[in-house]
């Protein structure tokens, strides 16, 4: 029988928390991604160029559809001509491609309403556009002059960047204009995910099915837990950092070799799990398909197979040095039984590779596109043609918790590949063993939050961009808990805490943040509904990539 070669020694149980045996699982071999049909494809295609190509680039949002509304400045006068673009999507907008000018065209789209394709003319520059969407054309550019052009994208396709433009200064034709001109345009497009829904194998009245991230849950040793009962949170980051250096190379293997990185495995239940591992780590995908794993809900409509089932997908991550052991779930309801697979967790595990490289900036939209797509390249199209019903709800997939704890972790290294800019990842542990707690308020001054909207949770993992102030409020409604972090750029960061007792739904955020309160130490405490809160951060500047975390406990864990 084949064997794991080189895989570490894994203990029974972290914290009460039992890992499976897998040097005793049957090896079934590498997996083996199954052909893509265009139906399923979501690769984003560029259309051609039209004017000039000369100066630079720009296709920021390419991952962040679908998009909410559309900028264009141009040039008064006859010669005209479009001078800036700008996208908004659902949580950030991209940067001012050009040189804004005074006459301002928005085109907002209507729910459900997509970009099919331009037209215009184009000479050294743009000089006039229309944006043709699924219901209407505008015009947004008023000019004349130059070669006529118009790009549609195909029926089942939709615009998802904006624009793809060039940009060039002063072009000579118009040297008295000082400032930019958009040279040449063209669109991103790609299949709409809507395009491959198929529903039929659900009764009518059945509910449609849908998927929920638990994100990621964490399990400690005695070692740790004393640590962090005591508050030596300096300790329980030096352990963090070593679980990040453990599981970094396996997402590294993931992300340079793909498919090859993954193993299957059969446990003596029959269930299968996708292995990848070093001697230090190991990670795994896994969805439960025996009869006593599955919750079935019986059928309405008796054509139908019998019954729809609430499954998970749980991604596991395991640290030999650390003993850290971190568990992400994924809830997918209402799925028919006949669709219920081991392939579910390879669809999954396919997610990892382009989270990697295309980072967590990627929109929860562009993450179901994947996920549709991984899961066809898991051989599961029954499973891909209920991505689009599945995610309806919220908007896309949560893709923090496809990396199991390397987000929280904070993998420094991984951060170098995923993040731009500065970023700020909080943590927050709930260690109130009576209250349940629940984002209420979020000040976001200019942070970003990343792979969608805002979203409250139980458990917290938040990726930022920049500065952010949060109120966290108790199940009660009689206690709340303001936190906030500001990066700075040529100074050191700061921190601060404040407990507020009551309801902190109607508390000034705003004022809070823009006011004192600010510490300039690595720690600060406060006190929420009689409950003690520490918070830490790891380093007030200089971290590696610009990446730092912020821990906030409410509470802390018994010391054993």
């Amino acid at each position: 029988m084949n064997t794991l070669k080189n895989f570490p020694k894994l203990p029974a149980s972290v914290g009460g928390q039992s890992i499976p045996d897998f040097l005793k699982f049957k090896v079934r071999g590498p997996v083996k991604r199954q052909p893509v049909s265009d139906k399923f494809n979501f690769a984003i295609t560029a259309s051609p160029h039209f004017g000039t190509q000369e100066g630079s680039t720009f296709d920021e949002g390419r991952l962040w559809h679908p998009i909410h509304s559309l900028e264009f400045s141009s040039a008064t006068g006859s010669d005209g001509g479009l001078m800036s673009f700008r996208g908004h999507y659902r949580a950030r907008s991209t940067a001012l491609a050009g040189k804004e000018a005074s006459s301002k065209n928005v085109v907002n789209l209507d729910k459900g309403e997509f970009i099919k394709g331009i037209s215009g003319t184009a000479d050294h520059y743009i000089t006039s556009l229309t944006i043709n969407t699924s219901k209407r054309d505008v015009n947004v550019v008023n000019g004349s002059g130059g070669k006529e052009f118009q790009f549609v994208v195909p029926d089942d396709h939709q615009t998802n960047a904006g624009a793809h433009i060039t940009l060039v200064k002063n072009p000579t034709k118009l040297l008295s204009l000082d400032g930019n001109r958009v040279a040449s345009l063209g669109v991103l497009h790609q299949r709409r995910l809507e395009t491959i829904s198929d529903t039929s194998a659900l009764s009518a009245d059945d509910p449609a099915p849908v998927i929920t991230a638990s994100l990621s849950s964490q399990w400690l040793d005695a070692t740790t837990q004393s640590a962090w009962a005591n508050n030596d949170m300096s300790t329980v980051e030096n352990l963090k950092i070593k679980a990040s250096q453990d599981l970094l190379p396996i997402y590294t293997n993931i992300a340079n070799n793909g498919d090859s990185a993954w193993t299957e495995v059969e446990g003596d239940d029959g269930e299968i799990y996708y292995l990848s591992w070093t001697n230090n780590g190991v990670i795994w995908s896994y969805t439960p398909t025996a009869s006593n794993s599955v919750t079935k809900v019986a059928a309405t409509d008796t054509t139908k197979a019998g019954t729809t089932t609430n499954t998970i997908i749980s991604i596991g991550s395991y640290s030999t040095t650390s003993n850290f052991l971190g568990i992400s779930l994924f809830n997918w309801s209402n799925v028919p039984t006949t669709v219920i697979s081991a392939g579910i967790a390879l669809g999954f595990a396919y997610l990892v590779r382009p989270i990697i490289q295309t980072g967590v900036e990627m929109g929860l939209a562009a993450a179901a596109d994947l996920l549709a797509e991984g899961l066809t390249a898991a051989g599961m199209e029954s499973a891909a043609v209920l991505v689009p019903s599945s995610v309806a709800t919220v908007g896309g997939v949560v893709i923090a918790g496809v990396l199991g704890i390397a987000l929280p972790l904070g993998c420094i290294a991984l951060a170098s590949v995923i993040f731009k800019q500065y970023f700020l990842i909080i943590n927050v542990y709930n260690f109130d063993t009576v209250h349940q707690w629940t984002t209420v308020q979020h000040y976001e001054d200019n942070s970003v939050v990343s792979n969608g909207g805002w979203q409250t949770r139980l458990s917290l993992i938040l990726l930022l961009k920049y500065i952010l102030g949060i109120v966290l409020n108790r199940d009660d409604a009689a206690a709340a808990l303001a936190i906030k972090y500001v990066v700075h750029r040529s100074s050191d960061n700061e921190i601060g805490a404040e407990g507020i007792d009551r309801n902190g739904t109607t508390y000034d955020l705003s004022g809070y943040y823009n006011n004192s309160g600010w510490t300039d130490s690595t720690s600060c405490q406060t006190t929420a509904g009689g409950m003690n809160v520490f918070c830490y951060t790891p380093a007030l500047g200089g971290a590696s990539n610009e990446t730092y975390t912020y821990e906030v406990n409410l509470g802390l864990p018994p010391a054993s």
